[in-house]
């Protein structure tokens, strides 16, 4: 028994993970480098300087994680529609 409806495809990689993992090494990078580089943490907090970074690198990932996904439908949707021009003036 078919519905007739389209069968669902099953898509691995879309835009929306490919900018997520990107987004995600390029950010760790920038952060390790910024702990690194720019940070005393160490030097303020001493051992504890791990319990302020760590809630912060958390912060940068889920923001990262949670928003690139967004872009999938977005694509899709510019795909699906030509794109319209403003009348000229």
């Amino acid at each position: 028994m078919t519905s007739g409806a389209p069968e669902p495809v099953l898509v691995l990689v879309s835009p929306g993970t490919v900018a997520a993992t990107l987004l995600w090494l390029l950010g760790s990078a920038g952060f390790s480098f910024y702990v690194a580089q720019f940070s005393s943490y160490d030097r303020t907090y001493g051992s504890l300087g791990t319990v302020v970074i760590l809630p912060m690198r958390f912060d940068v990932s889920a923001f990262i994680v949670l928003t690139a996904p967004s872009l999938t439908p977005n694509t899709r949707r510019a795909r699906q529609q030509p794109a319209e021009l403003p009348p000229r003036r």
